[in-house]
């Protein structure tokens, strides 16, 4: 019989406020508790968190839930912001659409749309994601 590898998915993270070892052990618990995750490691020097998680999991809620659990621990997770234009919008399935595309960014925490505007708003882990990425889903 084949035993089949779960398939993982990595996820690093910039977390704020690790001053010592003991930060960076609390900071691992709270990671390696949430739900799916397999492995997490902190590293104090460069503050960077790993995360090993299935693949399985989608990947926005495992974001939301990653930044929860590190803000409940009380180290919370480095965020990027960024606008965007977007042209072509003309109607709520448009929005929805770029919405969902934005929100499937590996990184993404938050992603709204405004016909009105015309904009997006993002809220992305700082070093998970990159404008480029963004963009590019926003253009999809």
């Amino acid at each position: 019989f084949w035993i089949h590898p779960m398939q993982q998915r990595h996820i690093s993270l910039q977390i704020t406020g690790l001053n010592c070892a003991g930060c960076v052990g609390r900071a691992e618990r709270a990671l390696a508790q949430v739900s799916g995750v397999s492995a997490a490691s902190v590293n104090l020097v460069s503050g960077k968190g790993q995360v090993e998680a299935s693949a399985e999991l989608p990947v926005g809620a495992l974001v939301a839930a990653l930044v929860a659990a590190l803000d409940q621990a009380g180290y919370p997770a480095a965020l990027s912001h960024l606008s965007l234009d977007i042209e072509g919008l003309s109607c709520v399935s448009c929005v929805g659409r770029a919405q969902s595309a934005l929100r499937a960014v590996p990184g993404v925490v938050i992603a709204e749309v405004s016909l009105a505007t015309e904009r997006a708003e993002i809220s992305y882990l700082t070093g998970a994601s990159r404008a480029a990425d963004l963009i590019a889903a926003s253009a999809a």
